[in-house]
Parts: C-alpha cells; structure tokens; sequence
C-alpha cells in the first residue's frame, strides 16, 4: 500500500511539473481565439496578405499561424530539460504520455480537416479537450481538472450552436476553465506541500 501511495504522489508531482504545459497551452489558445475574434470583428472581411509569390495568408488566421508552432518549439525545450532532471519514470508518466501524444494527433488532424473542409469542427475540438482534461483529473484525483473537462463538454455542445467570431471565444473560455485555472492551481498546491516538507 506504501508503494502504492508513493507511486501515486511521485506520479502527481510529474503532472505538477508538467502543469507549465496545461499553462503554456492555455495562454496560447486563449491568446490566440481571443486575438481572432477581434481581428474578425475589426475585419469581418477576409484579408490576406502575401508571405511569398505562392502563399497567401488570411488576416483572421495569422495569431495561430504564429503562437501554434511557437508553442510547440516552447515544449519540446520544456521537455527536453525535464527529462535531463527525471530521476524516475512510472506507469503513470507512460499513461500520461500516450494519452497526450493521442490527442496531439488527433488534434493535428482535425486543424488539418478544417483546412479543407468548410465546416465547424470547433466543438469537436473543444470534446476532445474535455476528454484529454476529465481522463487526467480523474487519473490524478484533481477536481479543477474533472470539472475543467466537464465544461469543455458543455460549451462543446453550445458552440455547435455558435457562429462567426463567438466560436472563438468560447474556445477561449473552454481553455480558460480547463487548462488555465487548474494549471495555476496545480503549482500553486504543490509549492505549498513542499514547503510545508521543507520546514
């Protein structure tokens, strides 16, 4: 049972590390959704602007153009400076792993469908941040987490029945509740456990 808990806590204390990954992301999407729903109410037209003799960019699309692939240049340094300091690796990191490279990709592919496809494929995103959220907070007995899934799932249903700028900020607001506020929240509990370890 000691093993078990020690397992468990060393397991929460990853995640707890990892939260610059629920903050990092969700500022950037926020960032990002919120950004494009101004630049759409600016510029309800769309405009483009040449990148080179073959690439045009629209207006509306730049900030996640810009902040998508910043981020993930962000997290693989974060990543990489972790593993240099990972003195154990457990069942739970593995989990967490794969469940986060899954919805990566899935992830990837619906951005790459909406690329091509004229539809609103926001509220499936918005789902699957809800899955990714409720599976973690469930794994890590992390209410903010559980509750931050739930309403993705909620506002997932609303932006089905949203449309034009409003979708992205309901985005913003489903990475507000979900990713933001538990980030802050999860380094905000562990600093305070270990210093109450440390004295």
């Amino acid at each position: 049972m000691k093993l078990i808990e020690d397992m468990l806590y060393t397991a929460k204390k990853e995640v707890r590390d990892n939260g610059v990954f629920f903050m990092l992301w969700g500022w950037l999407v926020f960032v990002a959704a919120v950004g494009e729903a101004i630049i759409g109410y600016l510029h309800p037209e769309k405009i483009t602007f040449a990148i080179s003799s073959w690439l045009n960019v629209q207006v509306d699309g730049i900030l996640w153009l810009i902040l998508m692939p910043l981020g993930g240049i962000i997290s693989i340094f974060i990543s990489m400076k972790m593993q240099k300091t990972e003195k154990v690796r457990t069942w739970f990191d593995d989990v967490m792993k794969y469940l986060w490279i899954a919805f990566g990709a899935v992830l990837g592919t619906i951005i790459f469908m909406m690329g091509y496809l004229n539809l609103n494929l926001f509220p499936i995103v918005i789902s699957l941040y809800g899955l990714a959220l409720f599976i973690t907070g469930g794994m890590l007995k992390f209410n903010p987490l559980i509750f931050g899934g739930i309403t993705c799932w909620v506002l997932a249903i609303v932006a089905i029945f949203t449309v034009g700028i409003y979708v992205n900020l309901i985005l913003a607001l489903a990475v507000f509740i979900g990713y933001i506020i538990p980030g802050h929240l999860l380094q905000k509990q562990w600093k305070e456990k270990e210093n109450v370890q440390t004295t």
